[in-house]
């Protein structure tokens, strides 16, 4: 039997990433995390999230665990796991861009607030 929660835990802490960060990064409270952990089956959703932020799999390991290595000998893990770190690797970058674009809309914006305050200013005087 797979026992997911289990398998979340172990790369968590082989990751080395505290509960608290890793709770944070997935929109929950520690709490919630240490009941995933307890988790036998997980919501595919969750899994998917709690894989891109651990960077890890865990539907590979799914399969692999339920069907054994022998019965996925048409599926390259290796192959699987490569496309699955260049689609979390985009999605870095996509948020990347995304934040870049944020940065530069918020200058702007303060730009446009210190000409108002300024003008305010003047009319004060």
């Amino acid at each position: 039997m797979v026992h997911v929660g289990k398998k979340i835990e172990e790369v968590l802490r082989e990751r080395h990433i505290p509960v608290i960060e890793f709770a944070r990064r997935i929109n929950t409270n520690r709490n919630n995390v240490y009941s995933i952990f307890r988790r036998e089956s997980i919501d595919t959703k969750l899994l998917q999230k709690v894989g891109e932020v651990l960077q890890y799999n865990f539907f590979l390991f799914v399969s692999i665990t339920l069907y054994g290595q022998t019965k996925m000998e048409n599926v390259n893990s290796e192959e699987m796991q490569r496309k699955y770190d260049l689609d979390v690797a985009d999605k870095i970058d996509k948020l990347q861009e995304r934040l870049s674009k944020a940065e530069e809309e918020n200058a702007l914006l303060r730009e446009r607030l210190a000409d108002k305050q300024e003008i305010i200013d003047l009319l004060k005087k």
